[in-house]
């Protein structure tokens, strides 16, 4: 059985839900949050759909203590996921979190619960990953590696890190004012890529919860766990009839495959940047070529 609580927040595609909580269903959490938004006015198809979801959210057959979240009208990715992870980490002070389209390995569920545990009042760290976008061109000696950037298609923290969290991201004038972001953006291409990113995300024209995310724990320098195998597979690369922001059935982090953990984990023996590996992730989740060469190095 799953220790940690599990947040799962869902909306209007049962299929893909469907293979998500049969994962979390032969995890067994002891704990289990649901956040459902509910269905746009302008797709007629929706209220059905959603409705489905819920029905398959509900077929909870194990132990377990269940907390329900719902919207009767749709409040969109940035509202409803931020103010369900608001939620959530009032009613629990760690939670390992998923969405519809996230689809995880058996073994991402002990490894949160090992990480959760191990970390749970170092400050440094901010985020448990269950993504390793880097793949087998990086190489981790141990079980897992600590980045500055950590991807959040299954992940998991704590509530003491998700108190710096600001959907509104209201520092960035002074970020951009003081030019503060270049302490923090060393890795090649960093600034170009992601400057535009917030601003856009700041200015409200980009409806999202997760760049915020990443913004709050670049403030904070705080650190991710990335396991040294992919964890997570991410269904919900389609043509963009049902995804959001992954429009591209053809990113190369569509629908990576997932491997598995060696248990007891091996422990690194000093907490810092594994900077090869963030340039692998960097350079995956920006839309450019793969590329380690040394002189790419930051």
């Amino acid at each position: 059985m799953t220790q940690s609580p599990v947040a799962f927040f869902v909306f209007n595609r049962p299929a893909l839900t469907a293979r998500v909580f049969e994962s979390i269903r032969r995890a067994r959490p002891a704990k289990l949050l649901l956040v459902a938004d509910g269905p746009r006015k302008d797709h007629p198809s929706d209220a059905g759909r959603c409705q489905e979801v819920l029905e398959i959210i509900s077929r909870v057959d194990w132990p377990c203590d269940v907390y329900r979240q719902f919207s009767g009208i749709n409040l969109g990715c940035k509202e409803r996921v931020s103010s369900g992870l608001d939620w959530t980490f009032k009613m629990v002070d760690r939670a390992i979190v998923l969405e519809d389209d996230c689809w995880p390995a058996p073994d991402f569920f002990p490894f949160c619960d090992s990480m959760l545990d191990r970390y749970a009042a170092d400050t440094r760290i901010m985020q448990v990953c269950g993504n390793n976008l880097a793949g087998k061109r990086v190489p981790i000696i141990d079980s897992y590696s600590f980045s500055k950037i950590g991807p959040i298609w299954g992940w998991a923290s704590w509530r003491r890190a998700w108190t710096f969290y600001d959907v509104d991201m209201k520092s960035w004038p002074k970020v951009v004012e003081e030019k503060i972001y270049e302490q923090f953006w060393d890795l090649s291409h960093e600034i170009s890529f992601r400057f535009p990113l917030y601003q856009e995300v700041y200015s409200g024209k980009v409806n999202t919860w997760d760049i915020q995310w990443g913004y709050a724990k670049l403030l904070q320098r705080g650190l991710s766990i990335i396991p040294a195998e992919n964890l997570i597979s991410n269904l919900g690369f389609d043509d963009g009839s049902e995804s959001t922001h992954t429009g591209n059935k053809d990113h190369p982090a569509a629908a990576l495959p997932c491997g598995g953990l060696q248990f007891p984990l091996r422990h690194p023996t000093i907490v810092e940047r594994n900077k090869r590996l963030e340039l692998g992730i960097d350079t995956l989740l920006s839309g450019r070529p793969l590329s380690l060469n040394p002189e790419d190095e930051p």
